[in-house]
């Protein structure tokens, strides 16, 4: 087979495979934000009945102050479930096969193997770090530093360190995809 061609499968197989994880992820991702949902309705509708207890109660500014308090209340459970999602994506990721972990780490050096770089794993990666950075013909090698991470790595071009650890990456995305989950999470379909 020509090397063109087994770079061709390799490529056609790694996208089957990330579309494969990406597609388990998402599903995961679905079943957490329809509990979320569940769960900021029921706190939403507790929270909504304290709040107008004490309006009732209570004098102008008092009832200016529950508001707020109650807004803020609210707020805060809201940031807390988009944190909560966030955090059961990186749980979800850790809790991967190891075979799929492997080909998640081979998909993004396979990206960067031009690069003249370090790449540091943590203890419980450097064994399958080294068979990866062995496999690809590029400019990349194993550190011989260890990081206490949750999975991925640090690329370390110089004094340079890119974050590629799970946590890093899930971070790296957050920005994007906090306004879709919030959205999903909190639409307002329902008024």
């Amino acid at each position: 087979m020509a090397i063109g061609n087994i770079v061709d499968k390799i490529t056609k197989d790694a996208k089957k495979e990330a579309a494969r994880i990406i597609k388990v992820a998402e599903d995961e991702a679905a079943l957490i934000i329809k509990q979320a949902k569940e769960k900021s309705s029921q706190k939403k509708k507790a929270l909504c009945l304290e709040a107008n207890a004490k309006i009732n109660l209570t004098e102008n500014k008092e009832l200016v102050e529950a508001r707020l308090e109650a807004k803020n209340i609210i707020l805060e459970e809201k940031q807390q479930l988009i944190a909560d999602v966030f955090e059961k994506m990186l749980s979800s990721l850790k809790s991967i096969k190891q075979t799929e972990y492997t080909s998640l780490l081979k998909k993004i050096l396979s990206k960067l193997k031009d690069k003249k770089a370090e790449v540091i794993f943590s203890n419980k990666d450097q064994d399958v770090g080294r068979e990866i950075i062995k496999g690809l013909s590029g400019n990349l090698s194993l550190s011989t530093e260890k990081r206490d991470t949750s999975g991925g790595f640090i690329l370390k071009e110089g004094k340079i360190e890119t974050n590629y650890t799970l946590l890093g990456l899930i971070n790296s995305q957050r920005e994007k995809l906090e306004p879709k989950v919030a959205n999903t999470l909190f639409n307002k379909k329902d008024k």
